[in-house]
């Protein structure tokens, strides 16, 4: 199975940089443009996925939502 990516941003431009860097780099990528379609997507895929890595700020609206679904799922990797 390919290695998987969930790519969170709502910049078009940043991206469709990073989603072709990591497609050329192997990586199967998903994209969502905002922190609600990332969630959703995380809790859809939280069977398989391994790790969470936020990089940069979450935006004001999503700051608290993500604790909740990333301890479920850190609980259910186990």
């Amino acid at each position: 199975m390919a290695r998987s990516v969930l790519l969170v941003d709502d910049e078009p431009n940043i991206v469709l940089s990073l989603e072709f860097l990591m497609k050329q780099a192997g990586y199967e990528v998903r994209v969502a443009r905002d922190g609600e379609a990332a969630l959703a997507a995380m809790v859809a895929a939280s069977a398989s996925c391994r790790s969470s890595a936020p990089i940069g700020r979450p935006a004001p609206s999503t700051t608290g939502m993500w604790r909740r679904p990333l301890r479920r799922m850190r609980a259910t990797a186990r």
